[in-house]
């Protein structure tokens, strides 16, 4: 079995730039091919702050959460966000984390979302994904606990 290699992009050096990538960090630069510089751009290890927009979007607000955003995400569809947003809020305070979700009936989720409309159907949905993402998550950490030799 072949080694695996990171993804990573090749960018074409611009002509009007000089072949040596002063204005990238060395280790992101490779030797210069066929005459032309080709840079390769890595994967950040640092964490990523979106940029604030003056319109206070909740998106903004739990972009550190993609169960949370999942969430927002299911209640603004086909729902304007001056009743949406407020509901979200209260909802995220009521059911911090998927686990609440999962442990809770759906017909307690459903009468929680009557205010939006679609109530039986975001509550299932919101069910599904929650059991859906919860299981992947898991799976995926049992998967790394194995590789590298933890007890199961």
């Amino acid at each position: 079995m072949k080694p695996v290699k990171p993804e990573t992009t090749v960018l074409k050096k611009s002509p009007y730039f000089d072949s040596k990538c002063k204005s990238r960090p060395k280790s992101a630069c490779n030797s210069t091919q066929n005459g032309r510089a080709k840079c390769v751009r890595k994967i950040l290890t640092e964490k990523w702050t979106p940029p604030k927009s003056p319109y206070c979007l909740i998106q903004e607000i739990l972009y550190h959460d993609p169960w949370q955003l999942l969430i927002a995400t299911i209640f603004l569809n086909k729902t304007s966000g001056r009743v949406a947003v407020p509901l979200v809020i209260n909802f995220l305070e009521k059911y911090p984390n998927p686990v609440s979700i999962l442990e809770a009936p759906e017909e307690d989720i459903s009468e929680f979302l009557q205010p939006i409309g679609l109530h039986y159907r975001r509550a299932r949905v919101i069910k599904r994904f929650t059991g859906e993402s919860y299981s992947i998550s898991f799976s995926r950490a049992e998967a790394k606990r194995a590789d590298f030799g933890g007890d199961t």
